[in-house]
């Protein structure tokens, strides 16, 4: 079933779906290095104040409940609220004493915590899919100008800052990459008879599908998609200087080898556990596209196929996470933002990052929006010979009809 509470999130509030949220929670953990992908400014933000002044979390979207968790156990000193669309499947026992969760629906706004409410850290982790769109994309090559309603979300959540204050937005990426970080895996392919043709991945297919259902559906996903790639970079509310957009990789499956011990071993769990995750949401994504035309024998078919190259690693491919960051300025008369440099060049990304050796460079930040943008718009060229989703094919046809 679909969330109750909002018909625009895409995936269910059941206790499978609560499961495969705490091995998406881990395999994000192990891909960050922390809870956050910038742990050591959280910990600054959040250590004991010399006057006792207490300290406060907001996590947005908080599904499962073990970001929320964690972090009360964490950090003992500080308030955790927990908002979501449907209650966690917490036993009370178990929730730390300095940890809240409520039912709530970011949709409707976050006035009620712009007074002295207001948090030190505020967390939104894939929560894209369930902020609605303001106006409807109603064909695939949409060339113009759209409200775009994450933006305002966005904006409305940095509000709940307190002075200093940290937000932190986190989403993931519809596309698979190969090792490179940018060059999409292959989308799977079948005749009119459901025949495959030639090697593409049945993930990649699925997930290109449902990218498109969500946006028909109502979901801002190409806000979110700009808001996060291209970071929060200018925004009036947040220091500049503090700002940072991310782009980190988890991989699906235990391939990953490194002559580091520790490092592969962390690759594979947290590998293993992407495999596990997407396993069990590529059946749990077909709701939204049987409501888009595609019948449950062909979704069945492509589930099948998902679990055979899941299973077989037939593919080394990369879960991409898109993150941006920023703290709220301590002056709130000081609102102009810095300008940044006129252009950055961008070249092909090493799978070596410098520093210490490591196998694999997964994890990657930028400083500025142009760094940010041409890093998007690499991987952005070398997706443009992506087939064009049987979603988007079947809704246009029936736009046409009416």
């Amino acid at each position: 079933m679909f969330n109750n509470q909002n018909d625009l999130y895409m995936l269910p509030s059941d206790n499978q779906e609560f499961e495969r949220l705490q091995k998406q929670h881990y395999a994000f953990v192990l891909t960050a290095g922390g809870l956050t992908p910038c742990q050591d400014l959280v910990e600054s933000i959040l250590r004991p104040s010399d006057n006792g002044e207490p300290r406060s979390v907001l996590d947005l979207g908080c599904g499962s409940g073990i970001w929320a968790i964690e972090m009360a156990r964490e950090y003992p000193n500080a308030s955790i609220v927990a908002l979501d669309l449907a209650p966690a499947p917490i036993d009370a026992e178990n929730i730390p004493p300095n940890c809240r969760f409520e039912i709530d629906d970011i949709n409707l706004g976050l006035s009620h915590y712009h007074g002295d409410s207001r948090f030190d850290v505020i967390h939104a982790r894939c929560i894209g899919s369930g902020v609605s769109s303001a106006q409807l994309y109603t064909i695939y090559r949409v060339n113009h100008i759209q409200i775009n309603n994450y933006a305002n979300m966005v904006r409305d959540v940095e509000t709940c800052l307190k002075p200093g204050g940290l937000v932190i937005f986190i989403d993931g990426d519809m596309r698979m990459y190969e090792e490179d970080c940018v060059t999409p895996v292959p989308v799977g392919q079948e005749d009119e008879n459901g025949v495959e043709i030639g090697k593409g991945s049945w993930l990649h297919r699925i997930a290109r599908e449902v990218r498109y259902a969500a946006i028909y559906k109502g979901s801002d996903v190409p806000g979110l998609e700009d808001c996060i790639d291209l970071g929060l970079f200018g925004h009036p509310l947040l220091e500049p200087s503090s700002i940072r957009a991310a782009t980190m990789y988890t991989p699906i499956g235990s391939w990953p080898e490194s002559s580091n011990d520790s490092e592969q071993q962390n690759l594979r769990y947290a590998g293993s556990l992407m495999r596990q995750d997407l396993m069990q949401v590529s059946r749990a994504w077909h709701p939204i596209l049987k409501l888009y035309g595609i019948d449950q024998v062909t979704l069945n078919r492509w589930s099948e196929r998902v679990d055979k190259e899941l299973l077989e690693c037939k593919f080394k491919m990369l879960m991409h996470w898109r993150a941006t960051w920023g703290r709220r300025k301590l002056d709130d008369f000081d609102t102009q933002p810095t300008v940044a440099p006129s252009s950055h060049e961008v070249k092909e990304p090493s799978t070596s990052s410098g520093g210490p050796p490591h196998a694999y460079n997964f994890f990657r930040t930028f400083t500025t929006a142009q760094e940010a943008s041409a890093f998007r718009e690499l991987r952005t060229e070398k997706a443009k010979h992506l087939p064009l989703p049987l979603v988007v094919k079947m809704y246009e046809e029936a736009q046409n009809a009416v």
